[in-house]
């Protein structure tokens, strides 16, 4: 399991502001699973996980990185595991 992921304490802080992420989204993994799905744009993306597009986008850029809840979620909708669609970065 990828490090440096911490669980949200509730279920409306489900991102963690990520000046120097531990972990960042693989974009082109995130992009090739979710376009399996049908979803080939940050909005269909965001309809898919259940966000807003503004999250998949800050996803996408580092600004933010998801909870331990959320990236578990996401592996599960998108059928691949956290260390797959995650990867650990170093500041």
């Amino acid at each position: 399991m990828v490090c440096g992921m911490t669980a949200a304490k509730d279920a409306t802080k489900s991102d963690i502001p990520a000046t120097s992420p531990a972990v960042a989204l693989r974009v082109a993994v995130f992009d090739d699973l979710t376009a399996g799905l049908g979803a080939t744009n940050d909005t269909a993306r965001a309809k898919l996980l259940g966000v807003d597009r503004a999250t998949i986008h800050r996803y996408r850029t580092r600004q933010f990185e998801p909870s331990m809840g959320v990236a578990m979620r996401m592996a599960a909708l998108l059928h691949t595991t956290v260390d797959h669609l995650f990867e650990q970065v170093t500041p």
